[in-house]
């Protein structure tokens, strides 16, 4: 049973229970086995470039650049649609995910630059706990010196 679930049945017994329809509560006695965080591996610098430079010419070309530039995972980035992306401003903005019964992570590059506010904006989290959850090894600086960074590490152009 997982815990979103297991929450929902003690709080509707909870409820039964007061209004009289249950004389305990069967679901409190439930207890779920404890989730293990695994720490999620990023690329590094160089094995990011060298991954580009494998990628140029494919189909796939852009989207991995996407993917490695802003931090976002699969789930994230695949559910953008047009209306998320302002192409003048060079932003998009996280409005749903795709869920996928497996989760998979693509770190961002910017581990030195980024603050963990600005990391949940970007990413369009609901909360910041949210982001220091998922991102806790990953903790961002201001956006656009993390956008400058990136591409100087991934591209070798800029300062």
């Amino acid at each position: 049973m997982n815990a979103s679930l297991s929450t929902t049945l003690k709080n509707v017994s909870t409820s039964f229970q007061f209004v009289g329809l249950l004389h305990r509560n069967p679901a409190g006695a439930v207890d779920l086995p404890r989730m293990v965080r695994k720490e999620m591996k990023a690329m590094s610098p160089v094995e990011a470039s060298r991954f580009l430079e494998a990628a140029k010419g494919t189909r796939q070309s852009a989207l991995f650049n996407f993917a490695l530039t802003t931090g976002m995972r699969p789930q994230e980035y695949l559910g953008l649609k047009w209306s998320d992306v302002d192409l003048e401003r060079g932003s998009a903005m996280v409005q749903r995910a795709i869920v996928w019964k497996r989760p998979y992570t693509l770190s961002s590059l910017t581990n030195k630059w980024f603050k963990p506010a600005l990391a949940s904006e970007r990413l369009g989290h609901s909360t910041i706990v949210l982001t220091l959850d998922t991102y806790s090894h990953v903790l961002p600086d201001m956006q656009q010196q993390a956008a400058e960074k990136i591409e100087t590490l991934l591209f070798k152009t800029g300062s």
